[in-house]
């Protein structure tokens, strides 16, 4: 893989991938995939690390999101890696393997 995209910024990945569709939730879904990158310290696509991503995801359920809010963010990062790989701009997609959380677990569901 070319080592220019390889270090291409993520800022200018995400704004490719807003022009890419302009759905309902893509407002909801780059706002996510921007918080997390953000806050797990990604700057580059090589920066990209499902275990940064896993663990900070962790500490935000214990802080007070729901699992079912959680489970957006992740849906969120495996669909801009998904677009990422088949962009040929990664050579797999860094998200695609953890696990959404279980939402039946939440306690503050009556």
């Amino acid at each position: 893989m070319n080592s220019m995209l390889r270090c291409l910024r993520l800022k200018t990945s995400i704004a490719l991938f807003v022009c890419k569709d302009e759905g309902r939730y893509i407002g909801q879904t780059v706002f996510r995939v921007r918080t997390t990158l953000d806050s797990c310290g990604s700057g580059t696509l090589d920066d990209l690390d499902a275990g940064r991503m896993a663990w900070w995801l962790r500490d935000r359920r214990k802080t007070g999101i729901s699992p079912q809010t959680s489970n957006h963010y992740l849906a969120g990062l495996k669909t801009f890696g998904n677009w990422l790989y088949q962009g040929r701009r990664i050579s797999k997609n860094p998200f695609g393997h953890p696990t959404r959380v279980n939402v039946k677990t939440d306690v503050r569901i009556v």
